[in-house]
């Protein structure tokens, strides 16, 4: 999928961060930004759900297509998803993030 990029990002409240890459940690600081400013707490990232939503992003690479996971596949978790295209440039995990 030429000048497609997918970002799927889970974050959770309240697990400790560990080896995370630094498109990680941006997309959960720009994620942060926009929860302090309606008064909601912190997110912090956890591994596992990281590993699980680069697999899913794959997936979805792999397909083509952009569509939700089911329940069942996110563990209950909640999921937001961003499209982007364009001939110059990826689009930024803070851009993803923003579109949100």
């Amino acid at each position: 999928m030429t000048n497609m990029w997918l970002y799927y990002l889970l974050l959770v409240v309240g697990v400790a961060q560990a080896e995370f890459t630094k498109e990680e940690e941006k997309g959960v600081s720009k994620h942060n930004e926009f929860r302090k400013k309606h008064g909601s707490p912190a997110m912090k990232l956890d591994r596992t759900m990281c590993n699980e939503a680069k697999a899913y992003a794959a997936k979805l690479a792999a397909m083509g297509t952009l569509e939700h996971s089911s329940k069942e596949e996110r563990h209950g978790q909640g999921e937001n998803l961003s499209y982007g295209c364009s001939p110059t440039s990826a689009q930024s995990i803070e851009e993803a993030v923003t579109n949100w």
